[in-house]
């Protein structure tokens, strides 16, 4: 699994990078939306993207997703907000509400995580 994190809250984003560095997956992190189309074009090995809903530049979260899946097929995507109501999520769509506790992001996370172990096992048999 590789994990690209866009949040542009420092605060935020360093607590999901504690989390990940401890969880020994392999991420990358952009605080800004032009920052993650760059590396979504140049590094096509991301399985996972996590984004927050509202951020600084010139695209939101959701046109972030669009972005990511139709850079590379078959990545999962996942939203965050504090301000973006659950309900106006488009549905399957994983989100995680704002604020979260480092054992909620987890949780959010654990499937994919789990997800992973399971792939490399069955790589691995």
């Amino acid at each position: 699994m590789k994990l690209l994190v866009v949040e542009d809250d420092f605060d935020v984003i360093t607590s999901i990078e504690k989390l990940l560095i401890n969880l020994k997956i392999d991420h990358q992190t952009a605080t800004r939306p032009e920052e993650a189309v760059i590396l979504l074009k140049k590094d096509s090995s991301f399985t996972l993207f996590l984004t927050d809903f509202d951020l600084k530049g010139t695209l939101t979260g959701l046109e972030l997703i669009s972005i990511a899946e139709d850079q590379i097929p078959g990545i999962k995507c996942c939203l965050m907000s504090g301000d973006f109501k659950e309900e106006n999520v488009p549905l399957g769509l994983p989100f995680l509400k704002k604020p979260f506790t480092i054992s909620e992001l987890f949780n959010f996370l654990e499937p994919f995580i789990t997800e992973r172990s399971i792939s490399q096992t069955a790589k691995q048999v």
